[in-house]
């Protein structure tokens, strides 16, 4: 996701636009609108949710002031917030994007990596999804990444596609060592792994 934006200058403008958006209306009647925080130093991982504010923030613009509920002022919604119309099919694009990465993402978390898992990936992902010749793209490029990863597995071997099962005995440990923890692995550290089991 961070190679596909980094140097999408729709995106950039589109990012600048909803961090000035917040600024502007945090404090006023339109409050309920403004775009979620994004993060600074992991700017790619809440793409989901900036996308997701932007497609819903145009259904509320689609929407005839009559029926918005609850009801704002509509001057002050155009005002402020009738850039987002600007970016109509940059958002279906990026909702796209991101749809096929965590789709990807997803399969293997779960399937783990394995001889021919590059296949049934396919099958998954279904080209249809890739509507876009970017997402289909992505698309080629995800299933190329994948079959170069599974080469590296041994015949009948099949790895895990993901750290959280790593992540979550650490954080186990660290919850029971908790003071003790700054030292450094203790003996506590068999007893995170044991209440895994």
């Amino acid at each position: 996701m961070k190679r596909e934006l980094n140097q999408d200058a729709d995106w950039n403008r589109f990012t600048q636009l909803a961090n000035q958006t917040k600024l502007r209306v945090q404090q006023t009647a339109l409050a309920a609108l403004f775009p979620p925080n994004q993060k600074t130093k992991a700017r790619y991982m809440n793409v989901d949710v900036l996308v997701n504010w932007g497609q819903n923030m145009l259904v509320f613009l689609d929407t005839p002031q009559d029926a918005r509920k609850p009801i704002f002022d509509g001057e002050l919604v155009e005002e402020k917030l009738n850039w987002v119309r600007g970016f109509r099919s940059q958002l279906k694009d990026w909702g796209e994007l991101f749809e096929i990465i965590t789709a990807t993402e997803s399969f293997i978390r779960h399937h783990g990596l394995y001889q021919g898992v590059h296949l049934k990936l396919e099958k998954y992902l279904l080209p249809a999804q890739a509507r876009t010749e970017r997402t289909q793209k992505l698309y080629r490029e995800l299933i190329a990444f994948v079959t170069e990863q599974e080469a590296k597995v041994r015949h009948s071997e099949r790895l895990l596609g993901s750290s959280e099962i790593i992540e979550s005995v650490f954080g186990k440990m660290k919850r029971l060592e908790q003071d003790q923890s700054k030292n450094g692995f203790t003996a506590l550290l068999l007893a995170g792994i044991t209440k895994q089991h």
